[in-house]
């Protein structure tokens, strides 16, 4: 684009309109007669005389600077004209400072493109962003001030920090509704505070936000509010191992109100290194943090009081120097502690907990948690701490008397490498829940000798299903359930039961399989289904007393690799057994109408508190002055009985429900048959005796010592 340009002489005409030949020129200062310069040249360099005599032509050059007084008069003296002239160049210079100025947008209008746009000027369509350079920020020392003005200035607008800086400061509080673009950079906490280096963030939108703390013991990171909080990434990492350890408060990073709701916060990635207790969350609802990560931890995450929410994708891993393993040592605790169910609706997938130096995951406090579930989630090496007061891979405990949890589920867990402790280090332990479905459990060992003390294990629990369990090499048992009074109410387990899958404990351990403790008070419809299969020396130990075993079952089978033989103890004569075992044990105590299956051999059943079989063998071991019974299919058949003597065997043919009952066939001088029933000292001294009466056959020993007796029977 090009313009008109102008004369390169001023011309002048006489009041005839003919060139004003030798007139002069006069220039003064407006309104006074103090003469002012003009120049010969732009660059006034050369000055004009004043007055300016005129050319041949009636011409002149003349440069000049702002207004001026121009007086021209003709050769004779004569007044032409007496006028106020101006130079435009000290107008636009003063446009351009005033441009220029800190406010010179606001003279500039702005019109966004589009139907309806309101018209607006430059400096209000500026100020919609605020940049760290706005309030002078360089990323060098203490610029605590600096910083905090440059969120305050951007209140429901967007902070552009600048690239890959680090800014130093102490505290700062964020506003509400700031949208923060970090182009990389940093903060930086300069001295060690209880204080959080950063808090406030109420509508929080930003990239990323990233503190990095000189740290220490007293040290605290950064504390967001969460209502409409939306981050891409949250680090937080202290230069110093282990900081914060002072004091439960001293936290990396916090998020939610302290009182109130914060309301559906979203992080998409968070990382904490080297606090002592890296993650809060508290009051929150409806919030969703994706790819949690912590580095040297001692609590990792703490949930309290939050509802509705979901954690995706987590690591904890790294122990804290001043982890001991004592209570809260966890990498994820939940408590509720304001009302029941302040902590509700929860879902944590994926998640791995390393060397957590208690348990990896903790339901605990003194108000009932509910609707919880983990799913894919692992503990590896819990209890890890020197001093593990407990080490489980997950454990739901509600408080005594006080409170039951609800409905806590579990799905594809994976427990590995825990201690051999004690009752506290299980790879699932249920105290006081109500409620859940715990699925494809596995718990198992890598590096260690066992993979832990118990593998599941339910004291005073309601209405818990397992099924597929993968549990081995426990030290003592794979499965326990147990109560007592003093664990409060409901004093025993009701409808806890496992389907299918495979418990083992250690296979050189002499513990049982499954312990099932009802001492103190009654189980109720417990047990295990759908053939679990049973690895061990002993499979299935039932304490207490048989009457408080109601509608309690067991269908499993033992898969002995040991050689020993497995067997079953206790007083179980009120749970209803279906077993499958390498080998028919008839002193297996289990309640009337239980099945005893022998691989590849005979198939038994309990009827009238014994064993029997319609046809083929069983072996019993009978001690001096004992008999057994069992009820007869048929009303007659054969029996051979043979033992180790030679003095104790023989061939009957046996009547039950007529006389004769019982008719001798041939047999040692010491066996013999009767037609009535045996108590043990029925028969002849020295004898083992057989017996028939009332549809019941009976064996009885006499013969001074313990005998195994095999009896075959031919229906």
């Amino acid at each position: 684009m090009s313009s008109l340009l102008p004369n390169g002489k001023q011309h002048f005409d006489d009041n005839n309109g003919r060139p004003l030949v030798g007139g002069r020129v006069y220039y003064y200062i407006p309104n006074t007669s103090t003469p002012k310069n003009t120049w010969q040249d732009e660059a006034q360099t050369i000055l004009n005389t004043n007055p300016i005599v005129l050319d041949a032509r009636g011409e002149c050059t003349a440069w000049g600077y702002g207004a001026y007084r121009q007086v021209v008069r003709d050769p004779l003296g004569n007044l032409v004209w007496d006028r106020l002239v101006t130079d435009f160049t000290q107008k636009i210079d003063a446009a351009m400072e005033s441009l220029a100025a800190p406010d010179g947008s606001s003279l500039i209008g702005f019109l966004q493109e589009g139907d309806g746009a309101t018209p607006r000027t430059l400096e209000a369509k500026g100020r919609d962003i605020v940049g760290a350079g706005d309030f002078g920020l360089t990323g060098v020392g203490d610029e605590t001030a600096a910083v905090q003005s440059a969120f305050s200035a951007s209140s429901g607008k967007t902070l552009f920090l600048g690239i890959n800086k680090t800014y130093g400061i102490t505290s700062i509080s964020i506003p509400d509704n700031v949208t923060l673009v970090s182009n990389g950079s940093k903060f930086k906490k300069l001295t060690e505070s209880s204080s959080f280096a950063i808090t406030g963030g109420v509508g929080l939108k930003a990239d990323l936000l990233h503190l990095e703390s000189v740290g220490g013991p007293a040290d605290a990171g950064v504390w967001l509010d969460g209502s409409g909080l939306m981050v891409g990434e949250i680090r937080v990492e202290s230069i110093a191992l282990d900081s914060g350890a002072s004091n439960s408060l001293n936290v990396g990073l916090k998020i939610g109100p302290d009182s109130g709701v914060g309301q559906r916060p979203v992080v998409q990635r968070s990382t904490v290194k080297n606090y002592c207790r890296p993650m809060v969350t508290q009051n929150v609802k409806g919030g969703v943090f994706n790819l949690v990560t912590f580095e040297n931890y001692k609590r990792g995450l703490y949930v309290k009081d939050c509802q509705d929410t979901v954690y995706f994708g987590g690591l904890a891993t790294g122990l804290s120097p001043s982890a001991t393993g004592g209570p809260g040592d966890n990498a994820v605790l939940i408590e509720s502690t304001l009302s029941d169910g302040s902590s509700q609706g929860l879902h944590f997938y994926n998640w791995r907990s390393e060397d957590a130096g208690e348990h990896g995951y903790r339901l605990g406090g003194q108000i009932p948690i509910r609707n919880v579930w983990f799913n894919d989630c692992s503990a590896i090496r819990p209890g890890a701490a020197s001093g593990s007061t407990g080490g489980c891979g997950l454990k739901a405990q509600g408080s005594s008397g006080t409170s039951m949890h609800y409905n806590i589920n579990v799905s594809n867990f994976i427990h590995e490498d825990g201690k051999p402790g004690g009752g506290n280090f299980c790879g699932i332990l249920y105290v006081l829940v109500t409620g859940g479905q715990i699925s494809n459990p596995i718990i198992r060992k890598r590096a260690n000798a066992v993979s832990t003390y118990h593998g599941l294990s339910f004291l005073s629990c309601d209405g818990v299903q397992v099924s597929n369990p993968d549990v081995r090499d426990c030290s003592q048992f794979a499965l326990r359930l147990y109560s007592a009074v003093s664990q409060g109410f409901p004093l025993g387990n009701k409808d806890v039961v496992v389907r299918g899958g495979v418990l083992e404990n250690q296979l050189a351990s002499t513990s049982p399989v499954i312990s099932l403790e009802a001492i103190d008070c009654q189980f109720e419809r417990c047990g295990v289904e759908s053939s679990v299969a049973l690895r061990g020396r002993v499979y299935l130990d039932a304490l207490g007393v048989a009457a408080n075993y109601v509608n309690c079952s067991a269908d499993f089978e033992c898969l002995d690799t040991t050689g020993l033989g497995g067997i079953v103890t206790g007083a179980t004569d009120n749970i209803l057994m279906d077993i499958t075992t390498n080998s028919a044990n008839v002193s297996t105590v289990a309640a009337n109408g239980s099945v005893m299956r022998a691989r590849g051999g005979k198939t038994y059943f309990r009827d009238a508190g014994r064993w029997y079989s319609t046809t083929g063998s069983f072996t019993v071991s009978l001690t001096d002055d004992t008999a057994m019974s069992w009820a007869a299919i048929n009303t007659s058949g054969h029996l051979f009985v043979t033992m180790p003597s030679v003095s104790y065997y023989g061939q009957a043919w046996m009547r039950a429900t007529a006389t004769p009952a019982a008719a001798k066939i041939a047999g040692a001088a010491n066996f013999a048959a009767v037609a009535t029933a045996l108590t043990g000292t029925t028969g002849t001294d020295g004898n083992v005796t057989v017996g028939a009466t009332n549809s019941t056959f009976y064996l009885e020993n006499r013969s001074g010592s313990t005998q195994q007796i095999t009896v075959t029977v031919l229906a």
